[in-house]
């Protein structure tokens, strides 16, 4: 695949990546993620250094993350306990 150039700014700074037409849509997507979380982190924080604000985005991205694979998790287990009655079903039946 192709790659082109992609200029994007986060938090101030410029950022030049190359990137496939998919992996452009992922640093997009990734860039707003990373804008919205910092919005939440200023409007949360007053007068903090660059440094500790970075951290508590940081922090804040990870815990999301963290949250949404046990969520994810939780589905599975769902999922697989659904499967496993209607295999009991299914076989009562016969």
């Amino acid at each position: 695949m192709e790659k082109t150039k992609v200029d994007i700014n986060i938090l101030g700074q410029d950022i030049s990546v190359m990137c496939t037409e998919e992996e452009k849509s992922i640093l997009l997507k990734s860039r707003d993620r990373i804008i919205d979380e910092a919005e939440k982190v200023r409007s949360q924080t007053k007068n903090v250094g660059h440094d500790y604000f970075l951290i508590l985005l940081l922090l804040n991205i990870a815990g999301s993350e963290i949250k949404n694979k046990i969520k994810l998790d939780e589905l599975e287990t769902v999922e697989s306990e659904i499967e496993n009655i209607n295999q009991r079903i299914i076989e009562s039946i016969k």
